[in-house]
């Protein structure tokens, strides 16, 4: 028997306590495939997290063999044509145009609010979402996309009664910007554009489409075909609403709607046409926040015309996942390559550093003290959580240029970003590790890090060091002072004076690469390019061709108020070979240091006021 399970990281996964039954689904799988002498168990998923973590020798007498992928882990490539996570967060050409940042919805609808809360207005950042929605289908409508469905979702709230004030209040912007369309659109610009929301659609048009291919005055004539037949949906369990794109396919039209909604909208449904998204929610379980984000798909002709809104944490987390699957899947390509079992590579990943971070609580147990069990091969361990404190930093810079003045021992080799050392010390750069000093709430993350390297020292001596440096940003080699790389969307919160950049970043993009010949940059364009011939190496494939550990120093400028003292942050980044999947480190935590991983607040799927088990699917 062949037994194949769509969403396989929903229902099929055990979230019992170890020392209950396992959960029905679950159950009732594993009882099916012990029917048969010979059976076959085929997972499908986008967000694999969940089966990875699957404990390959849980054992129930009832059920038996649990559902670990024991055999094999295959990925599939998405076509050039997906509009994917890497678009939306890695590529840095296209994600500063389609990533827009909510900075101002906390005043309205703050993260954590009551199911009674009231709503009395929306936050400005969302009428200028909905000014983008109606933009854009006036210029899809242009270009011959007239009767293609066109999408907007608002994800705000897991509370049903506060999704109906968005709607309502929602609603009430739509028909008065319709009022103003139809009334306007026709009209000659010195008049139209005394009105308010003709004007703002204006200004919108000029900051984020003005490369469309067509000029104001094509797309104003255009907005009352745009804005027509405008519908607004509220999805969840309790109404009876639907987004049914059939019913309009079968008129021969296609259906424009703005979706507002929490869960119901974002598990199991497929959103036609979805050109803008406006979510404003808070979780760091990973396959929640992939399902909530339903901007994935095929956007054929109208790519260029997505927004993405979302809040810095979301960003970051986004990104955080994106770059993770992404070295997952890297993963698993070099445990295909290295004929490694699934049961070998499950111990890496099961001591992956992230394990707390996209683990539900209900498989994470809330012990006063745990062992986790941490592997950072292939991994990049950035201190992107800087200190806001002039004393620490300039020991640090003292102590950059301790080690600068001694070149770590070896010889300073010039490159197009800075210096690098090759075949330094391990013990060297742990030494300079030990005594870099970082802010309170990423000294375990740096222990950990350095434990890693000493786990790793009988296999690699040494490793190489990368000064990086801008030169026009304040370098000065007789001071031995970096030029700093400036970081102007690193947040500042005053609370623990701590800066956090964008994305946990403190690198750029291929900043591993500095230091390799032309040789080993070849062999990684070519281990990226198979099975892709237009894809480019990322800091991954250097990571492979470098094949030993590389500490990366940055001098960073979140003010870019060019280099004062005031605004220069050293940090580091220390990234490892990939490879090892047996070599690991335990370290003890207590819950402190586990809610700081977690947050202190976070969505969770089961406490949506519109979550219906009966009705929903994966």
């Amino acid at each position: 028997m062949l037994l194949i399970d769509d969403e396989a990281d929903n229902a099929s996964i055990n979230t019992n306590k170890p020392d209950l039954d396992p959960t029905k689904t679950n159950t009732m799988i594993r009882k099916i495939l012990g029917l048969f002498a010979k059976s076959c168990y085929l997972g499908y998923t986008a967000t694999p997290f969940a089966n990875i973590f699957i404990n390959p020798e849980a054992y129930d007498e009832e059920a038996r063999e649990e559902l670990f992928p024991r055999d094999f882990i295959y990925c599939l490539d998405a076509p050039n044509t997906y509009f994917g996570p890497d678009k939306v967060f890695l590529d840095e050409a296209t994600s500063t145009t389609i990533l827009e940042c909510i900075e101002d919805c906390d005043d309205y609808i703050p993260f954590s609010h009551k199911k009674d809360y009231e709503v009395v207005e929306l936050p400005p950042s969302l009428y200028k979402a909905i000014c983008q929605f109606v933009l854009i289908q006036a210029i899809r409508n242009l270009r011959g996309q007239t009767n293609k469905h066109c999408s907007m979702m608002i994800n705000m709230s897991r509370f049903v009664a506060v999704q109906k004030a968005v709607r309502d209040l929602t609603s009430i912007h739509v028909k008065k910007l319709m009022e103003a369309v139809k009334a306007n659109y026709a009209m000659p610009e010195d008049i139209s554009g005394m009105n308010k929301y003709m004007k703002a659609m204006n200004e919108v048009f000029d900051v984020d489409y003005l490369g469309c291919g067509f000029e104001w005055p094509q797309v104003k004539a255009a907005l009352w075909g745009a804005v027509e037949n405008l519908r607004l949906f509220v999805i969840n369990s309790k109404t009876d609403e639907v987004l049914d794109y059939k019913k309009y396919e079968k008129d021969g039209h296609g259906l424009t709607a703005i979706a507002v909604g929490g869960l119901s909208l974002s598990r199991g449904l497929t959103i036609e046409g979805l050109c803008v998204s406006y979510m404003y929610r808070n979780t760091k379980m990973y396959d929640t926040l992939m399902q909530m984000g339903r901007w994935f798909g095929y956007r054929p002709g109208y790519e260029d015309l997505c927004r993405v809104h979302l809040s810095a944490d979301s960003i970051n987390w986004y990104a955080h996942i994106a770059e993770a699957s992404e070295e997952l899947r890297q993963q698993v390509n070099r445990m295909r390559q290295d004929r490694l079992s699934p049961r070998q590579f499950g111990l890496y990943v099961r001591a992956h550093p992230d394990t707390l971070l996209i683990t539900a609580a209900n498989k994470m147990r809330l012990g006063e003290r745990v062992k986790v069990k941490q592997n950072f091969s292939g991994r990049l361990v950035e201190s992107y959580v800087l200190p806001n404190n002039s004393e620490i930093n300039a020991e640090n810079e003292e102590l950059i240029e301790e080690y600068w003045r001694k070149a770590f021992g070896g010889t300073l080799v010039p490159t197009e970003k800075g210096w690098t050392v090759q075949d330094v010390k391990i013990s060297v750069i742990q030494d300079f590790l030990i005594r870099f000093r970082t802010h309170p709430s990423f000294v375990e993350s740096k222990s950990a890090a350095i434990s890693y390297l000493q786990a790793l020292e009988q296999k690699h001596s040494v490793g190489d060091v990368l000064l990086i440096s801008i030169k026009k940003n304040g370098e000065d080699t007789e001071r031995f002072r970096l030029g700093t790389q400036e970081r102007l969307s690193a947040k500042l919160n005053e609370e623990d004076q701590a800066w956090r950049t964008s994305k946990n970043r403190v690198a750029s993009k291929t900043d591993e690469k500095l230091g390799l010949t032309p040789k080993q940059q070849s062999e990684a364009a070519n281990i990226a390019s198979q099975g892709d011939s237009e894809k480019k190496p990322s800091d991954f494939h250097f990571r492979v061709v470098r094949k030993k550990p590389l500490l990366m120093i940055h001098v960073l400028d979140p003010l870019g108020s060019g280099a004062t003292v005031q605004s220069r942050i050293p940090a580091f980044g220390i990234s490892f070979p990939p490879g090892y999947y047996d070599t690991e480190i335990e370290i003890v935590a207590n819950r402190i240091w586990l809610t700081r991983m977690q947050g202190n607040f976070q969505d969770n799927p089961d406490d949506e006021d519109d979550f219906d088990d009966e009705n929903s699917v994966g």
